[in-house]
């Protein structure tokens, strides 16, 4: 009998813990207008990406077949200033407007403030996740200290005549960005194109010149490395720096080794590199600062958090029809009944109450 008693009540604890699991209760984020209005904002300058590229040089140069959205967004898979492979799917999935709701909800988690700045490293491989976290920093009211690099892995923005600096100026004149990167590099190999050509370098140069932009001129990864930090560290001192974000490769400003070593998304501890081998990496050295780094690197992985697919990303038309239609884990957040929790509580104490009376009458039993 007492075996029957014990079994009732490991059933009802396990009933009790179903039905705190399976009913908690959908507590809408306070920042989804933000959220939403980000996805807006995103989408306008996806447009205005698109406008421009189709008065530039004709609607032929978007091929529907592979840029699926037809944003202009989408490279080509070689050209003169690809340093080097890169994903189709993972280009494809960047150019979404949900990335700016996705950058909103790690910037509040790392609880950056309005007025506060952030160091941003930027790279030509995925120009629509820039533009999106780019609108997100915007749509905060955090002030940008960015810099870019120029050339792309295959199937970003690794069109010379098209680069990430040309996309970014224009979002900038048109005052759909408020800034714009301060400093630029070459980017590739070592930070300085080391894995170009001399005529793929002069592609890039005058994509700098042509569009106004400051290089920031290096003779090596360590010179890179250094005269980032430094300027990160002087255009700091008139505001409150709160965060480093990352986008994509760059080699020195994810680093070649240690991107893989940081999380996706949010990354509050500095990682550990099990090779011993030296890696520049201006992300990894906030991070020894103890400045929280968001990462936006393995996109497919980051997109799980948020109960998202590759293909929900690509083809993402349901998400964006208004609040009700954005994903749940980017409007809801998940808290559990305080009274079901309670009433739980206290039936696992008067649970383990009555069994330690039950084992008392086992014991007895036993005895007789």
């Amino acid at each position: 009998m007492p075996q029957i008693k014990l079994w009732i009540i490991v059933v009802m604890i396990v009933s009790m813990v179903y039905a705190i699991e399976s009913t908690p209760l959908k507590i809408q984020q306070s920042n989804v207008s933000q959220k939403y209005q980000a996805i807006q904002s995103t989408l306008n300058a996806f447009t205005a990406i698109k406008n421009e590229k189709i008065k530039r040089f004709g609607q032929s140069s978007i091929d529907p077949k592979l840029d699926i959205k037809s944003s202009g967004l989408l490279g080509v898979l070689l050209s003169g200033i690809t340093t080097n492979t890169g994903q189709l799917q993972a280009k494809q999935m960047s150019i979404s407007a949900l990335w700016s709701a996705i950058a909103i909800d790690l910037i509040d988690q790392a609880k950056i403030k309005e007025g506060d700045c952030v160091a941003v490293g930027l790279s030509g491989s995925f120009p629509a996740l820039n533009i999106a976290v780019l609108i997100a920093l915007q749509e905060k009211n955090i002030k940008t200290i960015t810099i870019s690099s120029v050339a792309s892995s295959m199937w970003g923005a690794n069109d010379p005549l098209f680069t990430w600096l040309d996309m970014e100026n224009h979002l900038y004149e048109q005052g759909i960005l408020k800034h714009k990167s301060i400093f630029v590099t070459l980017g590739g190999t070592e930070d300085r194109g080391k894995n170009l050509t001399s005529e793929s370098l002069a592609l890039l140069r005058l994509a700098m010149t042509r569009n106004h932009y400051t290089t920031l001129e290096i003779e090596s990864i360590e010179q890179s490395y250094e005269k980032r930090w430094d300027v990160y560290q002087k255009e700091a001192k008139s505001c409150h720096l709160s965060a480093y974000v990352n986008i994509g490769g760059n080699a020195v400003s994810a680093g070649t080794l240690w991107k893989k070593a940081y999380e996706p998304g949010l990354n509050l501890k500095a990682a550990v590199l099990k090779s011993q081998t030296p890696s520049y990496s201006i992300m990894h050295r906030f991070a020894q600062a103890k400045i929280p780094v968001i990462h936006f690197s393995r996109l497919s992985a980051l997109a799980e958090n948020y109960g998202l697919s590759a293909n929900d990303l690509i083809r993402d038309e349901k998400y964006l029809g208004g609040i009700e239609q954005m994903p749940v884990k980017l409007v809801y957040e998940k808290k559990y009944d305080f009274r079901l929790l309670c009433f739980g509580l206290l039936l696992v104490i008067l649970s383990l109450i009555y069994l330690r009376k039950i084992n008392k009458e086992i014991y007895l039993n036993s005895q007789s």
